[in-house]
């Protein structure tokens, strides 16, 4: 598995494409594979947190393409159409349980649960004040949600650690933030080099929310411990995270 690297500039050589990929870095375009863009999985805060109130919440993803949209919250009702992949949704009613568990994401318009991934509202630890900045990342829906105090701002999907090298639980305060900056480590089989990694927010030793540009598998667990966001939640977070004042903001992984 080679590694990561940001194209800053494109020359046609001898009829050939090469790429710069840093100061004096050139490769030729046969060693690289271009990767589309992941896009946001959540565009504003107003999409899934009603101001003061959180009412929205909870609210969607879906993870699957193609998932499919029944008429009822069951497999013998007909299929009424099909959802895309990172599509969101309010939850306007939840039926069944376990297994067997339906949204309700419009009129007569169900998910299975299986498909989604779901940002509902966490009690804020009693070591966060009522008015300060947290971030809840919630490893089992793989999901992330910003808090004002008891307030929801804004919502998303993640993808955390891998069983191998899990995300550290607990309530940490951030301590660095790079907008971009080199990752490295694992071990030597396992071994990753990435280049120009923006909007890191560290919150325990070389934990961070950051930016994936590698991937578009948010709402699944895939990373080395670190907490992977599309490049737009992570944008969001870093610049919400700057202004929390004096007392650094809050992340809770649980």
């Amino acid at each position: 598995m080679g590694a990561e690297v940001t194209i800053y500039e494109q020359q046609l050589v001898g009829g050939e494409v090469w790429y710069r990929i840093g100061t004096n870095r050139w490769v030729h375009s046969n060693w690289v594979r271009l990767l589309p863009a992941a896009g946001p999985t959540v565009v504003s805060a107003e999409a899934f947190a009603a101001p003061a109130s959180g009412s929205r919440l909870p609210a969607g993803w879906v993870l699957r393409l193609g998932a499919q949209r029944a008429f009822g919250p069951s497999t013998t009702f007909p299929v009424v159409g099909t959802a895309t992949h990172n599509q969101s949704f309010d939850v306007l009613q939840i039926s069944g349980s376990g297994s067997n568990t339906w949204y309700r994401i419009g009129a007569d318009q169900w998910l299975h649960a299986g498909g989604v991934r779901l940002a509902s509202l966490s009690s804020r630890p009693a070591s966060i004040g009522r008015t300060e900045r947290w971030v809840a990342v919630r490893l089992a829906q793989q999901t992330f949600v910003a808090y004002l105090g008891d307030t929801p701002v804004y919502a998303g999907m993640a993808a955390t650690g891998l069983p191998g090298t899990p995300t550290v639980r607990g309530i940490f305060r951030t301590w660095l933030r790079l907008p971009t900056g080199k990752m490295s480590g694992g071990r030597p089989r396992g071994y990753y080099y990435l280049e120009d990694v923006t909007w890191t927010t560290y919150f325990y030793s070389g934990y961070a929310l950051h930016t994936a540009y590698w991937h578009d598998a948010f709402g699944s667990p895939r990373s080395h411990g670190c907490v992977n966001l599309s490049p737009y939640d992570a944008w969001w977070l870093y610049q919400w995270s700057a202004a929390g004042g004096s007392r650094s903001p809050a992340v809770h992984v649980f």
